[in-house]
């Protein structure tokens, strides 16, 4: 694949799964009885998933932005005919 199709699955990876991770991680318009925050509640399987996945998808984009940002080398033959 070309690297800059690499480049913008990743962005596009990292951005989403930052993006669930931190609603998982925040969990709003959850309402708590003990607590006024919704920080303070257990989480729910649901905000539990929502950050699994964006945990997943945000370690993924960064496989693919690192995948793109690297630097390919020419193979040792095709470096051309003054060698």
């Amino acid at each position: 694949m070309k690297a800059w199709i690499w480049g913008i699955l990743g962005t596009v990876l990292l951005l989403s799964g930052a993006g669930f991770a931190s609603v998982g991680f925040i969990q709003p318009g959850l309402i708590c009885a003990e607590d006024d925050s919704s920080a303070g509640c257990p989480a729910t399987p649901f905000f539990s998933g929502m950050l699994g996945m964006g945990l997943a998808l945000l370690i993924m984009g960064i496989t693919f932005v690192v995948q793109a940002a690297k630097t390919r080398r020419p193979p040792a033959g095709a470096v051309g005919p003054w060698t």
